[in-house]
C-alpha cells in the first residue's frame, strides 16, 4: 500500500481535514474505509484520522504509507523522512540513519483518557536506534538469564512522554515523533527520568551537545502556498 507525493499541497497542517486527496490516495482511503468498525464516534474519529494521515503524506513529502488499517484500533505502518541516531550495538560510531519505519496504533481510549507516551509508536527500522527515548533493540548483558529469546531484538518503542493528554490527534502525534527522532524535542536528563528509555544515550548526546538537534529543518517539506 504505496502511494506518491507530489499533489498540491494544504495551505497549512491545520487544514489537513480539508485537503482534496490525489487519486492513489483517495484508493487507500475507499479500501480501507469499509472496514472501519466501532461506536460511531470512534469510527468517525478514525475516519476523520485516516483521511488527514494520508493528507499528511499528500502534502508533506515525508510519508510514505505502507499499511493502514481501521478495523478496531487505527493502525499504519509508514516510512518517514528523518534523521535516526543509531549505534550498532549501542556502541561504536554515532550513523544518522536518513527515515525510519514506524508502526503506529491508536486505540479508542485514546480519546476519552491519558495515555502513557509508549502507547503510540514502535520504530521498525533502522535497528540499533540509539536515542534517550526509544528502548534498545538489543539485550544488555545483565539480561541474558531468565530473559526470552535473544535471537529476536526488542521492541525499539518511542516514548513521547510520560503522559499525553485525553483525545491527542493522530497528525499531532506524527509531528511528535518527527520532533523526537530529529533530537528537536527530547527527554535527556536523568534527574527526571520521565521519558528515558536509554539512560547509556542520554549521558551520550549530554556528552556531545552538538549533535542535537540531529536537523533543525522542520516537519514540512514542500512550501506552503501563499
Amino acid at each position: 500500500m504505496n502511494a506518491p507525493t507530489g499533489h498540491k499541497p494544504a495551505a497549512s497542517l491545520a487544514a489537513l481535514h480539508a485537503v482534496e486527496l490525489s487519486p492513489a490516495y483517495r484508493a487507500i482511503f475507499d479500501q480501507v474505509a469499509p472496514g472501519c468498525a466501532g461506536p460511531e464516534p470512534w469510527r468517525r474519529r478514525k475516519l476523520g484520522a485516516a483521511h488527514q494521515l494520508l493528507a499528511l503524506a499528500q502534502v508533506s513529502g515525508r510519508l510514505v504509507i505502507h499499511y493502514l488499517d481501521l478495523t478496531v484500533a487505527l493502525r499504519a505502518v509508514f516510512r518517514m523522512t528523518v534523521p535516526v541516531p543509531c549505534r550498532r550495538g549501542g556502541r561504536g560510531p554515532l550513523v544518522v540513519a536518513p527515515a525510519a519505519q514506524l508502526g503506529l496504533v491508536y486505540r479508542q481510549e485514546a480519546m476519552l483518557t491519558a495515555q502513557n507516551g509508549l502507547s503510540f509508536f514502535e520504530i521498525l527500522e533502522p535497528r540499533d536506534v540509539f536515542h534517550a527515548n526509544v528502548a534498545t533493540s538489543h539485550w544488555p548483558p545483565d539480561a541474558q538469564v531468565g530473559a526470552p529469546s535473544h535471537s529476536a531484538p526488542r521492541a525499539q518503542m518511542l516514548c513521547l512522554g510520560s503522559q499525553l493528554f485525553p483525545g491527542i490527534k493522530l497528525v499531532d502525534l506524527v509531528l511528535m515523533a518527527y520532533g523526537a527522532l530529529s533530537l528537536q524535542t527530547t527527554q535527556f536528563s536523568l534527574a527526571d527520568p520521565a521519558g528515558v528509555l536509554n539512560p547509556e544515550a542520554a549521558r551520550w548526546f549530554q556528552a556531545n551537545p552538538t549533535h542535537i538537534p540531529l536537523t533543525r529543518e522542520p516537519f514540512r517539506l514542500i512550501k506552503e502556498e501563499t
